[in-house]
């Protein structure tokens, strides 16, 4: 058990800070954070497809092994500290696809944590776990195809607003339309205008 335990703990440690990292490079830097939509997609539809592969089947197999069977082992510390090791590593290389999947949606996020933890426990404990791991993941690979055909989509939308060659930032006002009192001379995005409007009304 503990042995089994520390295996996990090791691996949240690891992917907590590594996901407040990759959203704080996101934040910072524009340029990455449009290419986020279509990089969530791709770790998707990868993770859909290792769902289906022998890789993932023949951990999923010594993940649901029952402990000990075949063979008794011996009732000490250390056989269950190194059987829970063996048994943690089997288990966090067989979920590997699935938590990738968390890492790039939101870790914080309740909704994708409950999902992840669903499939995790149904290929883990249902009677044809396989069958359920392989059904996850061609879920996992329609929607993987779903969000990447959406960015792209999304990108090529935002290329035709654009395809002028002004800037996304800031689209300069049509020079026959006087800006009213309060406005600024550029037209920025919703958000931001309804930002600058507030800030000029107080």
């Amino acid at each position: 058990g503990v042995g089994y335990f520390f295996v996990w703990t090791m691996f949240g440690m690891a992917a907590f800070p590594l996901g407040v990292a990759l959203a704080a490079i996101e934040m910072q830097q524009p340029a990455l954070a449009r290419a986020v939509p279509i990089t969530v997609g791709v770790v998707v539809l990868l993770a859909g497809f290792l769902q289906l592969t022998a890789w993932k089947a023949r951990h999923l197999a010594c993940c649901r092994e029952a402990p000990g069977r075949g063979r008794t082992l011996p009732a000490d510390a250390s056989t269950a500290w190194r059987h829970g090791l063996h048994l943690g590593l089997h288990c966090s290389r067989c979920c590997a696809g699935l938590m990738a999947i968390l890492l790039v949606i939101g870790v914080m996020d309740l909704r994708a944590m409950a999902v992840v933890a669903a499939a995790i426990t149904l290929e883990r404990l249902a009677p044809a776990g396989e069958r359920v791991a392989r059904a996850t993941g061609a879920v996992i690979v329609g929607a993987g195809l779903f969000l990447i055909a959406r960015a792209a989509g999304l990108g090529g939308h935002r290329a035709r607003l654009h395809g002028d060659g002004r800037s996304n930032r800031a689209v300069r006002a049509d020079p026959s339309r006087p800006a009213l009192a309060g406005q600024s001379a550029y037209r920025w995005p919703p958000a931001l205008s309804v930002t600058f409007l507030r800030a000029d009304a107080s």
